[in-house]
């Protein structure tokens, strides 16, 4: 504490006597008697009431020295993917699952890694799967669960680092067990936004012998009598050399629809397998593809994906007339032909079809060849 008005010592202590002597006299001096201890309580109220008029007049101001920088954030990026949910068997890691290691970790007892961290920067908890989701409550002590069905590593950094551009952040703390299966992950587009990623992996640090179905690519829209193509991709590790079936089953009738065989090539990598759906009736139906299970797996988990398809009446059906063979007729019929949900027919009309009624259609090459009597297409006669 300091005064506004700073006066020298001297002048406050002489101040200070004056006032106590000029208040004893005129005290001593009065007349009516008093009683010893009614005329000190008045000398000490009047001296009171002096020095407190005496310390206002010096404007005192109390000082104090607080930190008003901004805090520096830290956002920490949790895996919640299905592969966090595995149990690792690795000698050097306690056989739980991966994501109740995280959560010993972030909520245990002691919780000395959050407590360590929230001393210096303000901490902001985050799940991700295919999406970045925060925390709301980090007070609470959250439990995170591994129920998403992909992980995007490289859109979850990305997307921390925009929430928090343009603040103080010491960086990005990513706990994953490093399966990413979804999108692209790129170093180089990582390290341009310039935030440090500091990662902490979860799980064996060898990948135990798994088979997996990663992703299966298919039309949601199928059509009756009308073959649909289904592509599977499946990812393995340690069954180089194994062969497998891959099979795909009406879920609610369990019908055998098509199967397929597939040889591993090497310890680890991704093959592509195509089934074929050939649907009598409309309706929605689900359907399973399905993956035996191999010895020594890590989960069966992974061995079979469920997906729904919409069966219509039929394709739709476009008849495209040209009036001249030019190179937009061209693209534009390749580009219907490869639509598998079109039925596409295309002719040329000759210069002399409004005389004949003869169509040209177009050949594998470039240029128009005249379509045979049967297949000239017809036009209502209305």
């Amino acid at each position: 504490m300091r005064f506004t008005y700073f006066w020298p010592g001297w002048m406050v202590a002489l101040g200070i006597c004056v006032v106590i002597g000029a208040t004893l006299f005129f005290y001593f001096r009065i007349g009516h008697r008093l009683q010893p201890a009614y005329r000190f309580l008045l000398i000490g109220l009047r001296v009171a009431a002096a020095a407190i008029l005496l310390g206002c007049l010096l404007a005192p101001v109390r000082i104090e020295k607080r930190d008003i920088s901004p805090p520096i954030h830290l956002p920490v990026l949790v895996d919640t993917s299905r592969s966090m949910d595995l149990v690792d068997t690795d000698a050097d890691t306690e056989p739980i699952p991966r994501i109740d290691q995280v959560n010993r970790l972030l909520f245990g007892e002691q919780q000395e890694f959050l407590s360590t961290l929230r001393e210096r920067f303000e901490v902001h908890l985050y799940a991700f799967d295919t999406a970045l989701r925060p925390e709301a409550d980090t007070t609470a002590m959250p439990v995170f669960e591994a129920t998403g069905t992909l992980t995007d590593i490289d859109g979850a950094i990305r997307e921390a680092a925009a929430a928090w551009k343009g603040q103080q952040t010491a960086g990005i703390v990513l706990i994953t067990d490093g399966v990413h299966n979804a999108g692209t992950l790129e170093e180089k587009r990582i390290a341009d936004l310039g935030t440090p990623i500091y990662a902490i992996g979860v799980g064996a640090t060898e990948p135990p012998p798994d088979i997996q179905i990663q992703h299966v690519d298919y039309a949601p829209i199928a059509y009756r009598d009308h073959e649909h193509s289904i592509r599977v991709k499946i990812q393995q590790t340690g069954y180089a050399g194994q062969t497998t079936q891959v099979s795909l089953r009406e879920v609610e009738t369990q019908t055998l629809v098509d199967t397929a065989s597939l040889t591993f090539a090497g310890d680890t990598g991704t093959a592509t397998v195509s089934l074929k759906l050939t649907p009598a009736a409309e309706g929605n139906f689900q359907y399973r593809v399905t993956l035996p299970t191999f010895a020594g797996e890590l989960t069966a988990a992974n061995n079979q994906r469920t997906f729904s398809v919409k069966v219509a009446k039929a394709k739709l059906h476009v008849f495209y007339l040209e009036g001249k063979p030019r190179w937009e007729y061209t693209f534009l019929k390749r580009t219907l032909e490869r639509d598998p949900d079109i039925e596409a027919t295309c002719a040329i009309l000759s210069e002399k079809a409004l005389a004949t009624g003869n169509l040209l259609a177009e050949s594998d090459g470039y240029y128009p060849q005249r379509l045979p009597p049967s297949d000239t297409p017809r036009f209502p006669e209305t």
